[in-house]
């Protein structure tokens, strides 16, 4: 099993003690680890769960295991009740802020730091093999360090800064099979996901922001600003819900269908695209565009509107070019949103719609079988009450009957009733199959065609709310 860096860090700083020769020297009292920047402090508050030798210079926290230096020389002469130093390991007292060049300087040294001066001839300092104080930078690079292959430029540093909160756990092994390490594979050990945190932050950018602390919030302002060429930090969110819609680039198109595949997750992201719609509209695709996709929602629900005072014949052929003009918005993305209701009816509609001698044969447990029509109908109804008085069969009423008088008169004979059709059961106890009677009805949409074929006066609307029984009194259910 592969050992994380906090463990070789550990290894590291414990074999600083065993640097001396035990004939002619005296062990060390303590080891110094200075750090002039103060980039090994995030590492440090992990190390101490690991190292109870390990003690820090700072305010006086002794829960914290943290005190100013007269603590500190307190603490490794065990003179502190509160610190419990193991009698096998040597202390290891870590120095934010200081160099090791100030504690060598005793005359030019802070008062507050000289009572350290003595340490470095009693103990030992962890430094660099060229005499310089360790940096994350050195220590990841140098064979003494962890021996990885990191690039040197001034992005991929400020990058492992701030991932060295996570790196600290993470397998060694698993860094060194990358090969050379850049920027963003560090970026990318913190975001992780970076097209779903792009899309969380455009859904809501100040409570986002708010929640990731600076270390993310840095990774993520690095993998938007080489993957899709923006800086969250400098431009607003509705430029990026922009490019986000005008899909331009190839990472724009990758972030839009990940945006597809589960809209619902992502809400705030269509309030973002409906503030930042450009006008040139004509110029662009209108599927990224919810103003655009309820723009061709309301025109529409005005021509279905408008047909009521029109001739069958008229009726059938304005729906088939309706049909054909607002079918491709069904996948958009904003049906999965149930905001192209109408556009998701003309299916059934259209179906039902062909002109006679073309309707389809109804059998059931097909893709166009009653059971799923009779759904459609009543979805059809229910997304057509906005239209004002316009409803559903006032416009299907005079184009169903002669669909329905093209069909055998037999179509509901008992030789299709025999097929097992009926939908199982989960209890141990079989279900009773219906006996169905010749011309019989199983559902709403069979008591509509049932009802446009033999009534004299066409199509009778079904007396029941919820469409369980027809004119005729014949359905089952």
């Amino acid at each position: 099993m592969s050992v994380t860096i906090l463990e070789i860090l550990v290894q590291r700083l414990r074999a600083t003690a065993d640097g001396y020769h035990a004939g002619a020297e005296e062990a060390p009292v303590a080891i110094l680890w200075t750090d002039p920047d103060g980039v090994w402090t995030p590492v440090v508050v992990q190390l101490q769960g690991l190292m109870p030798e390990l003690l820090m210079l700072g305010d006086y926290a002794p829960q914290e295991r943290k005190g100013p230096v007269i603590w500190l020389k307190c603490a490794i002469a065990g003179t502190i009740k509160e610190v419990e130093i193991p009698k096998t390991v040597v202390p290891v007292l870590y120095l934010p802020g200081v160099a090791r060049h100030h504690l060598r300087a005793a005359d030019q040294c802070s008062p507050e730091l000289q009572p350290l001066v003595e340490l470095l001839y009693r103990g030992t300092i962890w430094t660099h093999p060229n005499g310089r104080d360790w940096t994350l930078e050195a220590f990841f690079q140098a064979d003494e360090g962890l021996g990885l292959d990191v690039a040197g430029d001034e992005k991929t540093r400020d990058s492992l800064r701030a991932a060295i909160t996570m790196l600290a756990k993470t397998p060694v092994d698993q860094l060194r099979n990358k090969g050379r390490l850049e920027s963003a594979d560090f970026d990318d050990i913190v975001v992780g996901d970076t097209p779903r945190d792009l899309l969380t932050w455009l859904g809501s950018p100040d409570t986002v922001r708010k929640e990731w602390g600076e270390e993310r919030w840095h990774a993520f302002r690095s993998r938007c600003r080489d993957k899709y060429e923006f800086d969250p930090e400098k431009e607003p969110p509705l430029y990026a819900a922009e490019r986000l819609g005008r899909r331009e680039a190839d990472a724009w198109r990758q972030l839009w269908g990940r945006f597809c595949e589960a809209p619902g997750l992502y809400s705030g992201v269509r309030v973002a695209l409906d503030q930042a719609q450009p006008s040139d509209i004509l110029a662009l695709d209108p599927e990224s565009w919810p103003a655009e996709n309820e723009k061709q929602e309301n025109e529409l629900r005005t021509a279905l509107s408008s047909l009521e005072q029109k001739a069958p014949h008229t009726a059938r052929h304005e729906l088939n070019h309706l049909e054909k003009e607002h079918a491709p918005r069904r996948s958009w993305v904003w049906a999965k949103l149930d905001e192209a209701p109408l556009s998701r009816s003309m299916a059934a509609l259209h179906h039902w719609l062909r002109p006679p001698g073309r309707c389809p044969p109804v059998r059931p447990r097909t893709s166009w079988s009653p059971g799923m029509l009779n759904r459609d109908g009543r979805r059809t109804r229910r997304r057509w009450r906005p239209c004002g008085h316009f409803t559903a069969p006032k416009t299907y009423r005079p184009c169903m009957r002669p669909s329905a008088q093209s069909m055998p008169r037999g179509w509901r004979s008992s030789r299709v009733n025999t097929k097992r059709w009926w939908p199982r059961t989960v209890t141990s106890s079989r279900r009773a199959r219906p006996q169905l009677k010749e011309n019989a009805c199983c559902s709403w949409t069979d008591c509509a065609l049932m009802s446009a074929r033999n009534s004299p006066s066409g199509w009778k609307k079904p007396t029941s709310p919820r469409f369980d029984r027809c004119a005729s009194r014949r359905c089952l259910r």
